[in-house]
């Protein structure tokens, strides 16, 4: 122990010196939390762009329940509608064939003209019993870059090929007319874009039904069939002039998704080569032998016990490792 007089002479420092001990920077950082362990079970939303390019199998079980959806050509819907330009009928009771041939070109897109209530939008079986494919089936046509406040730089990003994810809806016109806009200056400026639209109504509570196709498209062909601007080939040809799938319309029966990019050009070098629909469905069957040969990690919970239920010895609900 050491003892200091009380009559020794006082240390002398700057005063600038002392205050800047106080200073937040100077103060003894808190040490860093524990390393948490590992998310076994992963929550992504599903992705087809990325899923077609990916390099591993691990986390991409999502794609299973989806195949390639064959879309119902426009001959073979029966309804009609009419079309409207600047509040004005330019003409009634068409079907969707005359539609998508006289009406529907790049750069100019059709949208729903009526407001459809959210909640009878998602209510499929609703809008069935109260008839809205009879009520709802005036649609405008939409002059691309046209909607105010939404005109994207003609630099920003430009053949960076970023993807872009644009949700379709039923219910707001507005919403729709911004999303279909933006996607289409997306599209021009070099950007694949993801469209993906769901049956709000066709919440499927059984978890481990989630993982499995559908065999029943009733309802998604009766939208595709009454609401064309929802359908992948009005959109497509909307886009502009050279869009093609990069990734063709694929389905689980509750949800239908496809991605379309700009025609392969100068300016634009990081657009892909390879047919991605192929690809897709190449790591689809690579996930399947992966399951099959017990290797395959990060599945839910629920298809692990499945799995374990089933006489597998490789997985087990306790645990997301194979």
């Amino acid at each position: 122990v050491e003892f200091c007089s009380l009559l020794s002479p006082p240390i002398r420092i700057h005063l600038r010196a002392l205050s800047s001990l106080y200073r937040p920077q100077c103060l003894l950082s808190r040490q860093p939390a524990g390393r948490l362990p590992p998310c076994l079970a992963q929550r992504r939303s599903l992705t087809l762009y990325k899923i077609a390019r990916a390099k591993t199998t691990l986390g991409q079980h999502k794609i299973l329940p989806f195949d390639v959806y064959q879309i119902p050509p426009p001959e073979a819907s029966e309804h009609l509608i009419n079309i409207i330009k600047a509040d004005k009928t330019v003409v009634e009771n068409i079907s969707l064939k005359e539609a998508y041939d006289k009406h529907v070109e790049p750069g100019q897109m059709l949208y729903l003209e009526h407001e459809i209530p959210k909640k009878t939008a998602e209510n499929i079986e609703k809008m069935q019993t109260e008839k809205w494919q009879l009520k709802a089936r005036t649609f405008g046509v939409l002059t691309a870059e046209s909607m105010p406040h939404n005109l994207k730089s003609a630099s920003s990003g430009r053949g960076q090929g970023v993807l872009r994810v644009t949700p379709l809806t039923l219910s707001c016109s507005e919403h729709f007319k911004h999303c279909i806009d933006r996607s289409y200056q997306f599209i021009k400026h070099g950007s694949p874009v993801e469209f993906t639209f769901r049956l709000s109504g066709k919440h499927v509570k059984d978890k481990l039904k989630r993982l499995m196709p559908s065999d029943d498209h009733s309802q998604l062909e009766w939208m595709q069939s009454h609401f064309p601007h929802l359908r992948p080939d009005f959109i497509l040809k909307a886009m502009p002039e050279g869009s093609h799938y990069l990734v063709e319309p694929v389905s689980n029966g509750r949800r239908i998704q496809f991605v379309v990019g700009p025609m392969r050009r100068k300016g634009f070098p990081s657009l892909p080569r390879q047919n991605l629909t192929r690809r897709l469905l190449n790591v689809k069957r690579a996930v399947q032998s992966s399951i099959e040969k017990g290797l395959q990690g990060e599945l839910p919970k629920v298809l692990r016990k499945k799995l374990a239920d089933s006489g597998s010895q490789a997985y087990s609900p306790m645990t997301g490792r194979p």
